[in-house]
């Protein structure tokens, strides 16, 4: 997956999701960082 330059904080919550050690709880945060910058910014 490549990731774009944060262009607003709620763009950054991309690398937040990269810290998370358990798989599902990336994949569950990475959906719901997915649908908020899409509702929220244009990366």
């Amino acid at each position: 997956m490549l990731l774009e330059p944060p262009l607003d904080r709620v763009c950054s919550i991309q690398m937040a999701c990269l810290v998370l050690d358990s798989d599902l709880k990336i994949f569950q945060c990475v959906m719901a960082q997915l649908m908020s910058v899409m509702a929220q910014c244009k990366c």
